[in-house]
């Protein structure tokens, strides 16, 4: 077993506070355990306190009724002490009676509930200026996504819309114009060392593709769809419920798609690019993990 584990037991025992690290230390979290539930009875709960991946765990309990409660470790260890005696003060609650609060205890701590393991749905929201690179062309664009994920999962699901401004291309005496909207969707594994978040990403994309003529002696415009498939990686760094990040990401698209034009009995044809790298810069708003 890796680690230090501090095992506190003081008067009779409410609960059995075991963690490394000293913020919060068991023993001040045991502390305000007691002012909280002063009347309790003697059956301990066992508690574990463990320190992962940027957050402050909290686990009551063991098997399918534990209890999971994940902390912000930007808070000061006095609200973490209080946090954590108010999660574990509820789970008790429910098994030993109503509990009341002194109201300066909970002053200042953010407000908490215990939830069942496995209940619990991450939500991260993103948004990104885009720069959109098909072969020698570029244009600037912009996305936005939600990311939800399950409680401790490494795995996301994520759903966003893109869009590019259009960009030319010759086309005999004229040009053509050209561009697309999509919708994605897809799924992201997340690692996270320290306040560092990577996240390796996979999905599709259902696009309006939009091609429009100039230069000619008529002008056309017309509209399609166009389907493809993409990966890429994010990176960003957490500063609290807040997180910049820049991310890459590759987009094929399965359909060849051409403008062309028509001059007498000659027809002149250009292909789209089949593939394009968006990179983007943004914020995410969210604690997903």
């Amino acid at each position: 077993m890796s680690g230090l584990l501090l095992y506190l037991v003081i008067a009779t025992p409410l609960v059995v506070v075991e963690g490394g690290g000293d913020c919060p230390s068991a023993a001040a979290i045991q502390l305000r355990l007691q002012a909280l539930l002063p009347d309790a009875g003697s059956a301990a709960t066992p508690v574990k306190v463990t320190r992962r991946e940027g957050e402050l765990e909290l686990q009551i309990g063991e098997g399918a009724g534990a209890y999971r409660r994940g902390l912000p470790m930007h808070a000061s260890c006095a609200q973490r002490e209080a946090v954590a005696a108010t999660v574990i003060a509820a789970w008790e609650s429910e098994l030993q009676g109503a509990l009341a609060l002194p109201p300066e205890t909970a002053a200042g701590s953010p407000a908490v509930s215990a939830r069942r393991e496995g209940t619990r749905v991450d939500v991260e929201a993103e948004v990104a200026f885009v720069g959109a690179l098909a072969g020698a062309s570029f244009a600037p664009g912009a996305s936005a996504a939600v990311r939800l994920s399950p409680a401790d999962w490494r795995l996301g699901f994520r759903a966003g819309l893109l869009g590019e401004s259009t960009r030319e291309l010759a086309l005999g005496d004229g040009r053509a114009s050209w561009g697309r909207s999509a919708l994605t969707l897809g799924a992201g594994y997340r690692f996270s060392p320290g306040r560092l978040r990577i996240e390796l990403r996979a999905g599709g994309a259902l696009a309006l593709l939009y091609v429009g003529g100039a230069g000619f002696g008529q002008s056309y415009q017309r509209y399609d769809v166009d389907v493809g498939l993409g990966a890429g990686v994010r990176a960003g760094v957490q500063a609290g419920p807040v997180q910049p990040f820049l991310s890459v990401e590759v987009i094929g698209w399965l359909r060849p798609e051409q403008a062309f034009a028509q001059h007498g009995d000659t027809s002149i044809a250009v292909d789209l690019p089949r593939f394009e790298v968006l990179l983007a810069a943004g914020l995410a708003f969210g604690r997903a993990r």
